[in-house]
C-alpha cells in the first residue's frame, strides 16, 4: 500500500500487515516502498536535494531488504530485482556521498575548533561543500524511476513471487546467519573491511525487522533498536573511512593531510570500539534460537 506524502512529512516505512495473507502483505509493502522512493525522486515532501536523495536511497534499501526477505520463494527472480534496485540506488550515491563527506569534515573541524588552528582546513571544507549537488542528476532519476516502476509491473504478473510465512521467516534467518558470521569475523580481526561488511548486513536486518514488526507481535522491536544502534556506530566509522580516502586524493598540504588522517583514524577506531559490545551481545545467541523465536511469535501461518 502506497504511503501518502504531505509537505515536510517523511513517509512512514511500510510494515507487513498481519491482517493480510503473507504474500499479499509482502507485495503491498514492496509497492509501498517503491511509491515512497518515487515520491522522493519526483519531488517529494522535501525542498532540499540532499534530503530527497537520502530518503529515496533509504526507501530503496528498505525495498531491497524486502526483496531479500522473500528470496527463498523465488531466488533467481528476486535476486534480479534486487540487483536492479541496487544499480538504481548507486546512480544516486555520488550526491549523498558528497553531502556526507562535507558534513563529516565540518563536524570534525567544529569539534576541534577550540584546540587547533582549524583555518588550515577551510580550503578543503569549501571544495567539498561546493561538490554537494544542488539538483538530483536527471539521468540517475530517470534510471531509478524506470527500475522502480518495473518492480511494480513485475509484481502484477501472474508468475510474480508469492512468499508464504515459511519463505519470509527463512529469508530473515538466512540474513541473520550471514550477519552473525560477519560479526564473528569483525570481532576476531577488527579490520575495517570486516566491519563494513557487517554494516551492510546489519542495515538489511534492521529493515527486515522493521518490516516484520507487526506480523511478529512486536517481538523483533528490541532487536531492531539494537541493530539500528550498531548500524549507527558502523555508519559513523564508515563516514570517517570515506573521508580519509577522499583527503588522500585531494590537493591538501601534507601536514594538514596527516593531521586530518590521524584524527579521523582515531574517530573511526573509537566507533568500532563502541560497536563491538553491541555486536557481541546481539549475535551471541545461536541462529536456531533466533529462528525458533521468530516462528513462535509469527501472527499466522496462512
Amino acid at each position: 500500500m502506497a504511503t501518502a506524502t504531505a509537505p515536510d512529512v517523511t513517509p512512514r516505512p511500510v510494515r507487513l500487515d498481519p491482517a493480510l495473507p503473507a504474500a499479499e502483505a509482502w507485495a503491498d509493502a514492496v509497492r509501498g516502498e517503491v511509491h515512497t522512493a518515487l515520491d522522493w525522486l519526483q519531488g517529494g515532501p522535501a525542498r532540499d536535494v540532499a534530503t530527497r536523495i537520502h530518503e529515496a536511497r533509504r526507501a530503496c534499501k528498505r525495498l531491497r531488504a524486502l526483496l531479500r526477505l522473500a528470496e527463498p520463494a523465488a531466488p533467481e527472480a528476486l535476486r534480479e530485482m534486487r540487483r536492479w534496485v541496487g544499480a538504481a540506488a548507486r546512480g544516486l550515491a555520488p550526491g549523498r556521498d558528497a553531502q556526507v563527506t562535507a558534513d563529516t569534515l565540518d563536524a570534525l573541524v567544529s569539534r576541534y575548533a577550540g584546540g587547533l588552528d582549524t583555518g588550515a582546513f577551510a580550503p578543503l571544507q569549501r571544495r567539498l561543500r561546493a561538490r554537494v549537488p544542488v539538483e538530483v542528476p536527471e539521468r540517475a532519476v530517470l534510471d531509478a524511476v524506470t527500475t522502480l516502476e518495473s518492480i511494480v509491473e513485475a509484481l502484477a504478473e501472474t508468475k510474480a513471487p508469492r512468499p508464504d510465512p515459511d519463505a519470509l521467516r527463512n529469508g530473515m534467518v538466512k540474513t541473520w546467519r550471514r550477519a552473525r558470521r560477519d560479526a564473528q569475523a569483525a570481532l576476531a580481526d577488527d579490520a575495517a573491511e570486516s566491519w563494513h561488511r557487517l554494516r551492510s548486513r546489519v542495515l538489511v536486518l534492521a529493515n527486515q525487522a522493521q518490516a516484520l514488526c507487526e506480523v511478529t507481535d512486536d517481538a523483533l522491536s528490541g532487536r531492531e533498536r539494537r541493530l539500528r544502534r550498531l548500524a549507527k556506530c558502523l555508519g559513523r566509522a564508515h563516514d570517517c573511512s570515506v573521508l580519509r580516502a577522499r583527503i588522500a586524493d585531494e590537493p591538501v598540504a601534507a601536514p594538514v593531510a596527516r593531521l586530518l588522517d590521524t584524527l579521523l583514524a582515531a574517530d573511526e577506531q573509537a566507533h568500532y570500539c563502541d560497536a563491538a559490545p553491541i555486536a557481541a551481545r546481539l549475535f551471541d545467541p545461536p541462529v536456531k534460537r533466533f529462528a525458533r523465536r521468530l516462528a513462535r511469535h509469527w501472527a499466522s501461518d496462512d
